[in-house]
Formats: structure tokens, sequence, C-alpha cells
């Protein structure tokens, strides 16, 4: 059954609220800062990635010192129609914990309904109000949904009020009307606080607007004025462009945030949150690539062609820049997972890398301070 329609025109009107919007089915159920120190206060965060944040992915980094794991986006009416989509879609283990769902959605009934099928698998839902990309325009959620205040505001709400978990949200900067690279601050600011009436637990920002997508330096002075904006009424997650330790402790510090986000960054190089990965030569990379290959193919919920395409995904996710094309080329035809190894193992022997010439997979080549520096946003 299709979704009922949502006005695609943009409504920046706050709606007000309602009585009913403070009864909680379940008012004893954690709030964000509960739920987030339940968890162990992870400063460290995997971003939800579609064919990016998958269950090995996430086993992988959680070895690597990432506390905390989003699942990929689930798109809710997808989700809650199709049982073998829904299989697909969303694999867990016991050791996959702690864990945030992220929901795709414009209908709070379906939202919600798909919602209700994860909520005790983790910590939180989390609903996506970034996704920058076409697929999201079409069908009205993501950062397209973020320009219907009060649709937000509606699907934020019921989560709030009939889920047993905290929801959560992922958002963007919203952009300026004149110029979509640059982020409107009073119009942002607003944003965040309709989000935390509508019933936002936990708020996690990529520091840039949407039409920005992955490219160009985060505007973290602007998450820095949101930080004073909740003032510690919700934890605050600093998604873009992090892609150390030495970053990640720095952007915390500077903007006043708890936790920060790697989505790119992480899948060039899982070991972004670990001390002793933090510039990983060719062999450092094989054995990640190899101990992915591992925990991939001795995963039970996961059918073969599935793996295959996973373990391709990552594998050259992770060699891209590293090693010559012709390398690359020779890993991509690989006809197995011990055929894989292999070939990994005779890149590394023969030396053949290629020497990255800025920092891995961050995607904004300014050093940390210039990056943390103040932007033009007038």
């Amino acid at each position: 059954m299709p979704e009922p329609t949502v006005d695609r025109k943009p409504c920046f009107d706050v709606p007000k609220r309602k009585d009913e919007d403070f009864i909680l089915d379940y008012p004893s159920k954690p709030s964000g800062w509960a739920m987030f120190r339940a968890i162990g206060s992870p400063r460290y965060s995997l971003a939800p990635m579609v064919a990016g944040s998958d269950l090995p992915f996430r086993m992988l980094v959680r070895e690597h010192g990432c506390q905390l794991c989003f699942s990929p986006m689930y798109h809710a009416r997808v989700f809650t129609e199709s049982a073998a989509c829904r299989d697909s879609m969303h694999q867990t283990n016991g050791n996959d914990t702690p864990l945030i769902v992220q929901l795709a959605g414009h209908d709070p009934k379906v939202v919600l309904e798909a919602a209700q099928l994860v909520e005790k698998d983790c910590a939180a839902v989390d609903l996506n109000l970034g996704c920058p990309q076409g697929i999201a325009r079409k069908g009205v959620y993501g950062a397209y949904l973020a320009t219907n205040w009060p649709a937000v505001y509606e699907v934020v709400n019921t989560l709030h009020r009939k889920l047993s978990i905290p929801v959560t949200c992922k958002i963007r900067l919203q952009h300026d009307d004149e110029d979509p690279m640059k982020p409107d601050v009073p119009r942002t600011l607003a944003y965040v606080r309709m989000l935390l009436d509508a019933g936002c637990q936990m708020l996690t920002v990529h520091a840039r607007t949407t039409a920005m997508k992955g490219q160009g330096a985060p505007y973290y002075d602007v998450v820095a004025k949101i930080a004073q904006e909740i003032n510690g009424k919700v934890p605050l997650v600093v998604n873009g462009a992090v892609d150390s330790v030495e970053k990640a402790a720095l952007v915390m510090e500077q903007i006043g945030a708890v936790a920060v986000m790697a989505g790119v960054p992480i899948l060039a190089n899982p070991g972004v949150f670990n001390p002793k990965m933090q510039n990983p030569d060719l062999a450092d990379l094989k054995d990640m690539c190899r101990r992915y290959i591992s925990i991939t193919d001795s995963l039970d919920n996961v059918d073969d062609k599935s793996k295959r395409k996973l373990i391709r995904a990552h594998v050259m996710r992770m060699m891209k820049g590293r090693v010559t094309s012709e390398s690359m080329q020779n890993l991509a035809e690989f006809r197995d997972s011990a055929d894989l190894v292999a070939r990994l193992g005779a890149v590394v022997a023969a030396k053949d890398e290629h020497t990255p010439a800025g920092p891995k997979g961050s995607g904004d080549q300014r050093d940390s301070s210039e990056a943390l520096s103040p932007s033009n946003t007038e």
C-alpha cells in the first residue's frame, strides 16, 4: 500500500505542541542520556551507510575501537511490507551491541511499524533526516523531509510517544535560501529546538548542508552553536570528516559534543578509532581486509551472494588509492575468498603500493586546525 502523500513544498513553521504530545505509552522508558550512559557513553560511532555499515563491517570496526554502531538506513515502507527484504536488511547477532537502527520515511504510522519490528534489537531508533541522494528526494525522506517541519515533528513525536526506547535523529545543517552550500544558522537552531520539542533524545549532526553532500570542509563552528543551543539537554554527536583519533578529540573539545561519528573515512580505514592504526600501511590494510573476509564468511545469516558483494565492496574501498590500478583490477577479479586472500598477499609481497596524496578518505584536505576555524556563515 502506498504511503500517504506529503507536501513537497518547504514549510518551516514550528508546530504547536499539544497536550497529547507528552503522553507516552512507556512513561518509564530511558531518556537519551540514560540510554547513552547505559551503553557505555560511547565517544566513537560508525555512521549509518547503505552498503557500508553492514553486520560484518560493524563487527570489524568494533574490534578497532568503535564503541557504537548504526545500522544501514532501512526504508520503512519496504521494511514493513516485505519479510524477505526485512530479513536481508536487518542482520545482527549477540556481539553486535550497542546498536542503533536507522529508519527513513515520512508516514508516521509506517515508520512506527518498522520501528516496532526492531525495538527489541537495539538501544534506540534513529530517524534519517540527512540523506542527500536523489532517491531520498523522490521518496521524500532524509534531507528532503527535513524541509517540511510539521511532517518531521509528527514522525519524531509519534516514535517518541509510542516506542519503548528513545528516538534519535541524524540531520544536516539547514541551508541558506540563496546559497545551498552555506548553512542558515538561525533556521538550523530553530530546527534543532523543534526536534527536541518533538521528543528527539539524541542528535547527530552532519556538519554540512544537503547540497554539499560529502564534500567540502564541515561547518564545525555551526555545530558548536547547536551545542550551545542544546545546552546539554540531549547527547550531541558530530559527523563529517572525522578521520583520526586526534581529529575526533579536537572536534569534541572545540564543539562541546560528547561523541563523533565516522562515515567515509572509516570505510577506507576501519582503524580510524584505533590509536595503533592511524596511518596503516599496506600490510595493515591487508590484515584488516583478511579479517573482514573471515568475519563475513563465518556468518550463517548472510547468503553467499551477499557475502561476495560485501567483501568485494569493502576490500575495494580499503585498497582504493593505496595500490596501482592494475592491482585493483586484479583484486576485483577474485574467484572466492581464499583466492582474494592470496591476491592480497601477492600485492603486499610485491610492494605494489601507491602512496596517497592526502588524508585517507577524509574528503577534506585542510588540516584539523583550519577545518575547525569559524566558517563564513553570514
